[in-house]
C-alpha cells in the first residue's frame, strides 16, 4: 500500500503516520477537542478500530495488518474519498484529475447514475458519475483482503439514534451550546485568518458567536446581497457582526454575464455539481481571501438539518411514539399543523399510522415526478428504486419516523461536494457538519429539536443572549433562489439551445419534444423549476467537459 499526498498546495492536511498506517487529513480528540499534530505519541496508537470512538475530525484513513489493507472515511464526510479498481490495483482519491494525469482513468459515462440523479432532488449513492468509480460514503470503510473487496459501515446515524436520548429541553439546550462551541473552537484552532459567510440567518450567526476572540483569531465576514426582495440580508448580518464585534464586507452578487462561460468550464468531477453557477461569487471570494490571508473559509452549511428546520408531521408521530397517547400529544399535534400548514386531520392521521401504530417508513428516496415530462419514460423505469436509496435510509426505515426523515436530510447535505475556485485558494470547513454535533442532534428527540413546531426551538434557546435577539426570533430567511431566476431568464434562449443542441438529447437520454414543451419563460416563474433548471444545465456541460477530456459516452446510451 502507497499513499502519496499533495504538497506545496493550500489546506491543512496532515499526515498522521502511525504502527498500522497512515492517515491523510485533521485530527481532534474526542474528549477535549484538542488538535492533534503529526508527531503527538496519540497518534502511534491509533487503529482502525479506535479511529472513530476516539478521534473526530475530517480525514481518510489508511490501515494494513498482516491479512488485508483498510480505507476509512470519516463520519462527515468533509473530505472525499472514490475508489477505482483496475486488475488487482485499487485506487483511492480525492480528485479525477489526478487519475487523469497518471494515465490511471479512461473514463466511461455511468448513464444509470445521470438518469437517476435526474430523476431525485439528491441523489446519494456509492455509484459516481463515471463507470467503474465508486464513492466511499461517509463513515464507510473497504476492506481488501485476498477474498476480495468487502465494503464495511463503521458509523451508523440509525445505530447512534438508538441509544440514550435527553428528554429535558433545557438540559438538551445548554448540552446543544456547549457542543456546538467546542466543535468551533476546535476547528479555529487549526487557523489564525479566516473569512465567515455571515448570510444574516441563524446558522452562520451560530457560528459566528461561537469564534474565539479577535486576538485569538483574525475573523473577516462576508454578506451578499442580490437585486431581488429576499436577496438582502445586510440588516441581519449587520446586527451579528456587531454583536460579536467583527469586520463585515458587504458584496452585490455579481451580474449574470459570464454564463455562456460557466457552461463551457464544469469542472472534470464524479458527478456534475450546480454549485459550477456561483463561480462568479467565489472568485470575489478568493479575491478577499488572498488580500486577508485567509486560510479557511467557514459557513453555517447544516444548520437546516442539524437543528430541524423542516416542518413535518412527522414530529407528532415522533413524540406519539415516544409516549403514546396522552392529553401532551394533542398539544404537539397542534403545534405542528400550525407550523407546517396541514390540516388537523391530516396530522392526526400521520401520528396514528406512523407513531402510535408505528408503521415503519418506507426507505424509497422521493423522486422529482415534474422532472418526468423530459426524461424519456423507458430510461425512468429502467432504474430499480432500490439503485437510488441511500444505505442510511434503510437502517432508518423502523426508526421514529421523524428521525428518519432528518437523517435522510443530513445524508444529503454531508454529500454536497463543491469543487470551486475556492478550494485553492483555502480550506471549505462547515463548523456545524462535525461527528460529536452530528451524533448529539441524533440522539436528541425531533420533537425536543422543534419543541413547540418552531424550527430550530433548541438552538434558539441554546444561543439565546448569544445572538441578536432579531435572528433568534426570526421565522423566514433569505436566498438566492429569485437571483437565479434571473439567471435562467435573462440567459434563457442561450440555456434553451445548449440543451436541446446536447449529448443528454443526442444519446437519447431526454425526450427532444417533452424538453421543448417544459423551457418555457413562464415555467421559470414557479420557484421549483429553478434546482431542477440548473441541474440539467449542469448535467449537460458536465458531460461536455467530460467529452472534450476523452471520456467515452457510447451510442444511443441506456441505463
Amino acid at each position: 500500500m502507497r499513499v502519496l499526498q499533495a504538497t506545496g498546495v493550500p489546506g491543512h492536511a496532515r499526515a498522521y503516520c502511525f504502527k498500522s498506517g497512515v492517515l491523510i487529513g485533521t485530527l481532534f480528540l474526542r474528549q477535549s477537542g484538542k488538535l492533534l499534530a503529526e508527531t503527538d505519541p496519540l497518534v502511534e496508537s491509533l487503529s482502525r478500530e479506535t479511529l472513530i470512538p476516539s478521534c473526530w475530525g475530517r480525514y481518510v484513513g489508511f490501515f494494513s495488518d498482516a491479512t488485508s489493507q483498510s480505507v476509512v472515511r470519516d463520519p462527515a464526510g468533509q473530505l472525499p474519498c472514490f475508489h477505482r479498481q483496475s486488475g488487482g490495483l485499487h485506487v483511492y482519491f480525492s480528485d479525477p484529475e489526478d487519475l487523469l494525469s497518471l494515465e490511471l482513468l479512461r473514463p466511461v459515462i455511468n448513464w444509470r447514475y445521470l438518469a437517476a440523479n435526474l430523476t431525485v432532488p439528491e441523489l446519494v449513492i456509492r455509484e459516481t458519475g463515471l463507470t467503474g468509480i465508486t464513492e466511499l460514503l461517509p463513515g464507510e470503510g473497504h476492506r481488501l483482503s485476498g477474498t476480495g473487496l468487502e465494503t464495511e459501515t463503521w458509523w451508523d446515524p440509525a445505530q447512534i439514534s438508538r441509544t440514550a436520548s435527553l428528554e429535558g429541553f433545557e438540559e438538551a439546550a445548554e448540552r446543544m451550546q456547549q457542543t456546538v462551541r467546542d466543535c468551533v473552537t476546535a476547528w479555529a484552532s487549526v487557523y489564525a485568518k479566516v473569512i465567515h459567510n455571515l448570510s444574516g440567518g441563524l446558522d452562520s450567526a451560530i457560528v459566528l458567536a461561537c469564534l474565539p476572540p479577535a486576538e485569538k483569531l483574525t475573523v473577516t465576514c462576508l454578506n451578499y446581497r442580490t437585486a431581488a426582495s429576499d436577496g438582502d440580508e445586510r440588516i441581519f448580518a449587520r446586527l451579528a457582526a456587531v454583536q460579536a464585534d467583527r469586520e463585515l464586507i458587504e458584496i452585490a452578487m455579481p451580474e449574470t454575464s459570464a454564463f455562456a462561460s460557466l457552461l463551457a468550464n464544469h469542472p472534470l468531477t464524479m458527478a456534475p455539481e450546480g454549485s459550477v453557477f456561483g463561480t462568479p461569487t467565489q472568485i470575489c471570494e478568493c479575491n478577499i481571501a488572498q488580500a486577508r490571508g485567509a486560510e479557511a473559509f467557514l459557513s453555517g452549511e447544516g444548520g437546516d438539518h442539524l437543528f430541524y428546520q423542516m416542518p413535518t408531521a412527522l414530529i407528532a408521530a415522533d413524540y406519539a411514539r415516544a409516549h403514546g397517547l396522552t392529553s401532551a400529544l394533542f398539544r404537539v399535534m397542534h403545534d405542528v399543523a400550525v407550523w407546517t400548514g396541514e390540516p388537523y386531520s391530516s396530522v392526526l392521521k400521520t401520528t396514528l399510522l406512523e407513531g402510535l401504530r408505528r408503521r415503519p417508513r418506507g426507505a424509497q428516496p422521493r423522486e422529482d415526478r415534474d422532472a418526468f415530462p423530459y426524461l424519456r419514460a423507458d430510461v425512468r423505469e429502467a432504474i430499480p428504486p432500490d439503485y437510488m436509496t441511500h444505505p442510511w435510509l434503510k437502517t432508518a426505515a423502523r426508526l421514529p419516523p421523524g428521525k428518519a426523515y432528518q437523517i435522510a436530510a443530513l445524508s444529503k447535505v454531508l454529500h454536497r461536494h463543491e469543487t470551486s475556485p475556492r478550494s485553492e485558494v483555502a480550506d471549505l470547513i462547515h463548523p456545524l457538519l462535525s461527528q460529536p454535533l452530528l451524533e448529539f442532534v441524533l440522539k436528541t428527540p425531533s420533537y425536543i429539536l422543534a419543541r413547540g413546531g418552531q424550527g430550530r426551538a433548541l438552538a434558539r434557546a441554546a444561543f439565546r443572549g448569544a445572538v441578536p435577539r432579531e435572528i433568534l426570533t426570526r421565522r423566514s430567511k433569505g436566498g438566492t433562489m429569485r437571483h437565479f431566476a434571473r439567471m435562467a431568464e435573462e440567459n434563457f434562449e442561450t440555456a434553451r439551445a445548449f440543451l436541446l443542441e446536447g449529448i443528454l438529447v443526442e444519446q437519447d437520454l431526454i425526450d427532444r419534444q417533452g424538453l421543448r414543451d417544459y423551457l418555457t419563460i413562464s415555467r421559470l416563474q414557479r420557484p421549483e423549476t429553478i434546482p431542477r433548471f440548473f441541474k440539467l444545465l449542469a448535467t449537460e456541460a458536465w458531460l461536455r467537459s467530460w467529452e472534450r477530456s476523452g471520456a467515452r459516452t457510447g451510442t444511443g446510451a441506456r441505463p
